[in-house]
């Protein structure tokens, strides 16, 4: 009884070579940067350039070469170890999910190319990042979308209470709200009641924002903390 070949770090860019011979130059020169580093090359850089010529090849047409590509991920995700199965999801297929990699294409382009087990992880990362459909970012407003909204909104809220006090300061530098008459003057409390309602509406907002933003930076951390292969 044979044993399962195992894909591993030292030989897991051989197949993405023969998938994709104009990889080659790139992987040479990614090779000849790090020469000094011997055999602990640090591959989550040679991944993102992976991503990025995956990304081209995209914009070029060339399917056949895709196909082979996202074959040898298939395979590294099926007979690779840790590290390959994860250089595979966090090191390839959540770049390409990533919107900002992408200028002439888009991450639903690459659906069609996913075989069963990358299909699967493609999923979990949507899900994982908030947008559980693959087609859901060109359909719908996203969480992303609706949160940078609500962000551009409290930022023009607190410009506009600033401007508010800094008018009523300068209407009346000493803050008194009654003129000689023994009245209220009618635009110092305009005024005063608009700057209360923006700074209650900027304190919900900064309430509202807070968990979300915990929650992203949480989010991001342990991303980010998947990549520590090398």
């Amino acid at each position: 009884m044979h044993d399962t070949f195992m894909i591993t770090r030292e030989n897991m860019f051989d197949g993405i070579l023969e998938a994709s011979p104009s990889f080659t130059p790139i992987w040479e020169a990614f090779c000849a940067e790090w020469e000094d580093e011997g055999d602990d090359l640090p591959l989550y850089l040679a991944l993102v350039g992976l991503a990025r010529h995956m990304v081209g090849l995209m914009e070029q047409g060339r399917k056949s070469e895709l196909h082979a590509l996202f074959s040898t991920i298939e395979s590294w995700q099926l007979q690779g170890n840790h590290y390959v199965r994860e250089a595979a999801v966090i090191g390839i297929l959540e770049d390409l999910s990533n919107s900002n990699l992408h200028t002439k294409t888009s991450p639903d382009d690459f659906h069609d190319y996913l075989l069963p087990e990358s299909q699967k992880s493609w999923d979990q990362l949507l899900a994982f990042w908030g947008d559980a459909s693959p087609k859901r970012h060109k359909t719908t407003l996203n969480a992303k979308t609706i949160r940078k909204a609500l962000a551009w909104i409290t930022t023009l809220a607190a410009i506009f209470s600033s401007a508010i006090l800094y008018i009523a300061l300068q209407h009346n530098p000493q803050g008194e709200f009654i003129n000689n008459t023994g009245s209220a003057d009618l635009l110092n409390v305009s005024i005063l009641a608009i700057s209360e309602f923006t700074f209650a509406f900027l304190a919900m907002s900064a309430l509202f924002f807070f968990p979300l933003t915990l929650l992203h930076i949480y989010r991001r951390w342990y991303g980010e903390s998947q990549r520590k292969w090398r």
